[in-house]
Formats: C-alpha cells, sequence, structure tokens
C-alpha cells in the first residue's frame, strides 16, 4: 500500500474542504459548513442536512466539489422560499377548510328542522297505527 499516496490525497481532500467551507463564508452563509467526504459509489453527489447546517459533498474530484456545492447553495435557497410558499399553502388550506366546515354546518342545521318534523309526522303516523309508544 502507497501511504505517500494515500497522505497526499488527505492533504488535498482537507484542502478542498477547506475552500469549499470558505466558499461558504464568502457567500455570506457562515453558519454552514461542508464536508468533503469523496466516495464516488454514493449514490448522491451532494446532501443537505438542514437542522445541522451541513452539506455533505461525496464527489471525487475539486470542480465537482464546487459544482455539487454550488447546487446545493441553490437548493438552500430555493427551499427557504418553498417552505414559505407551503407555509402560505398550509394556511390558506386550513382557512378554507374552516369555510366549508361552517357552511356545512349551517346546511345541516337548516335541514334540523324538517328532518325533526319528520321524525315527529313519523312518531304521530305510529302511534296512531297502536305500534308505538305512548
Amino acid at each position: 500500500m502507497d501511504y505517500e499516496a494515500i497522505e497526499e490525497r488527505a492533504l488535498i481532500y482537507t484542502e478542498i474542504e477547506k475552500e469549499l467551507n470558505d466558499a461558504l463564508k464568502r457567500l455570506d452563509l457562515k453558519e454552514w459548513r461542508v464536508e468533503y467526504k469523496p466516495e464516488p459509489m454514493r449514490e448522491w453527489r451532494g446532501m443537505v442536512m438542514y437542522q445541522e447546517k451541513l452539506i455533505l459533498i461525496s464527489v471525487k474530484n475539486r470542480e465537482a466539489a464546487y459544482r455539487t456545492l454550488a447546487h446545493e447553495i441553490i437548493e438552500l435557497k430555493i427551499k427557504a422560499m418553498v417552505d414559505a410558499q407551503n407555509a402560505t399553502i398550509n394556511a390558506l388550506i386550513k382557512a378554507l377548510q374552516q369555510i366549508f366546515y361552517r357552511e356545512k354546518e349551517r346546511g345541516i342545521e337548516s335541514l334540523v328542522p324538517a328532518v325533526l318534523e319528520l321524525i315527529k309526522t313519523s312518531e304521530k303516523n305510529t302511534e296512531k297505527e297502536g305500534d308505538g309508544y305512548v
């Protein structure tokens, strides 16, 4: 095993990770960090871990790492927009559900007198036939 080559690769990976983290700072994403772990067999090239404020990058070379970082940064920015959009949509759905519920309840209440009359009428008819309770 060529330990010098392994050490050299580890130094390059550390250097790339530092460059990627510096890029985040320049883009005013100071609270975020990058972990560069090249593993080309992974299903994904990059991944955003929102709660950890971490971007994982698994591609093997510097150029692909920068491209993946750019992709993940755009995803971060879009997610904020999508989250706001989803919150608005969910608020609208909730408001509409409340409106529809009130309308349904009003509709039901408008039918109660007629159904109540049917109940009373059927009760009277049953009493006349002698099958009802007195």
